[in-house]
């Protein structure tokens, strides 16, 4: 055990002197928003590594090293947004977004936002049972997935992000986050023009990871509402 200890720990250690940023730099995401590094952890992500953000607007964020998309900021560059300056726009408009949890023996579903902010939870929210049948399971999916494309951008990221887990929270029985994410099995799901994405998560208590590509279920739009019901359980199966 010592031996692979020693590898493990020279593996990471030659990861983090490949790692792009360091602490405290200053970098833009594909959208061109400003963000400072707050943590490198090169054994994130079941050793795939991730960066941890900060933006400018406040939003703390964690990216995958191997597909970060983030870039350094030169000197002249660097300087910070101007405090209320930041305007949500959706962008993305031929893909779609949604979460998918399972916990207490129901399916909740949430649509979300895709912005230059990132995604954002902004409805609409569904409730089923988790018995209902896989061709059920895949048409209210594909449902939210529609509508996510055109629910109203949130102007105010601290305010108008409330109602949506709230309504999520009232689905589930509960009132907090902390008892939300209690035991739930949590599933992003991405579809483009051509292919939808589920993607499971580790459960961290306050939040979730996504377990890295290796986990993830790929299969066309076109595929028939069971076929997607059927892959979302296998997601949940995945989910730690």
């Amino acid at each position: 055990m010592s031996i692979i200890r020693r590898i493990l720990g020279r593996r990471s250690a030659t990861e983090q002197s490949r790692t792009p940023f360091r602490v405290g730099d200053r970098v833009h995401d594909p959208w061109g928003n400003k963000h400072t590094v707050t943590q490198i952890e090169p054994g994130g992500e079941n050793g795939q590594g991730t960066i941890g953000t900060r933006a400018d607007t406040g939003g703390e964020s964690v990216h995958a090293m191997i597909a970060h998309g983030l870039t350094l900021l030169s000197a002249e560059e660097s300087g910070f947004s101007p405090a209320n300056n930041f305007a949500v726009e959706r962008v993305k408009l031929e893909e779609s977004c949604a979460g998918a949890y399972l916990r207490a023996g129901k399916i909740l579903f949430c649509g979300s936002c895709i912005t230059n902010y990132g995604g954002l939870d902004c409805g609409p929210c569904r409730s089923l049972d988790a018995t209902a049948s896989d061709a059920e399971v895949g048409t209210a999916l594909l449902s939210i997935l529609a509508a996510a494309r055109t629910t109203p951008v949130p102007a105010d990221l601290k305010q108008d992000l409330k109602p949506v887990r709230q309504e999520l929270f009232r689905l589930a029985g509960v009132r907090s986050s902390a008892k939300f994410n209690d035991g739930a099995a949590y599933c992003n799901i991405w579809q483009t023009p051509s292919d939808i994405s589920i993607n499971p998560s580790h459960n961290e208590g306050r939040g979730y990871s996504f377990l890295g590509r290796g986990s993830s279920i790929r299969l066309s739009t076109a595929s028939e509402p069971e076929q997607i019901g059927k892959a979302l359980r296998v997601g949940f199966s995945r989910c730690t």
